[in-house]
């Protein structure tokens, strides 16, 4: 039980890091050729999806 709950506790950490990079990246940047309003909505809906 311990193990599982330090797993996502490091799963958690990982998800943070990579969404502040991210958010570091900009939001006035398009990525990969995609419109700025896509990434805005994607970003907005973010924290409801689970990967």
């Amino acid at each position: 039980m311990h193990r599982m709950k330090q797993v996502k506790m490091e799963m958690q950490e990982g998800r943070r890091k990579e969404s502040n990079d991210k958010r570091r990246r900009g939001i006035g940047q398009s990525v990969g050729g995609e419109p700025v309003k896509r990434k805005e909505k994607d970003k907005k809906t973010e924290r409801y999806q689970t990967k």
